[in-house]
């Protein structure tokens, strides 16, 4: 591959990372190779978008725990505690592309490997892993305590919230004695 269409080839695949259909799975898979087999700025590259498609599925296993959490609970406004939710996490994903657009600005015409160099798609995975990361312990904390978790059956998955622990102290719904 060209030196020159790489950023753009890097692009691509992250972009494919966020669609949920076979052709984003391979790529992921690729990339998930590509990570485990490379020390190359390539492949290091390949490790932070490995890193924050994770991060965005754990998020979306919370969400998705924390809907049936309270659904099941005895709160009569559940769905409009889980609608409030789903409407905060689609601010807090916009909020972060204008977070990550401002630190890494570009004038018209511009491309942002040429203008931030060529690691800029592996420093831009690894800000993005790392504040999905912050919001999966957000959410953990605030949206599904442990005292809000269900009991597992012995071959079902933990709770996407296992391991991770407390990190502030603040009052939620979930959290109000």
């Amino acid at each position: 591959m060209s030196i020159a269409l790489l950023p753009l080839a890097l692009l691509a695949a992250a972009a494919a990372i966020a669609a949920p259909d076979d052709a984003a799975q391979d790529t992921l898979q690729s990339w998930i190779e590509l990570c485990e087999t490379s020390s190359s700025q390539m492949g290091v590259t390949a490790c932070q978008i490995v890193e924050n498609a994770k991060a965005s599925d754990a998020i979306d296993a919370v969400i998705a725990e924390v809907a049936e959490a309270y659904a099941d609970s005895d709160e009569d406004r559940g769905e409009q505690y889980i609608a409030g939710l789903r409407a905060a996490q689609a601010g807090w994903e916009k909020q972060m592309k204008i977070d990550t657009d401002a630190l890494f600005p570009l004038g018209p015409g511009e491309h942002e490997s040429v203008t931030h160099g060529s690691g800029y798609l592996g420093r831009l995975e690894y800000l993005r892993a790392s504040l999905r990361r912050q919001r999966l312990e957000f959410l953990c904390e605030a949206w599904l305590p442990p005292r809000m978790r269900r009991e597992r059956a012995p071959d079902e998955l933990p709770s996407a919230c296992a391991g991770i622990g407390p990190g502030s102290a603040f009052a939620t719904p979930a959290t109000r004695n």
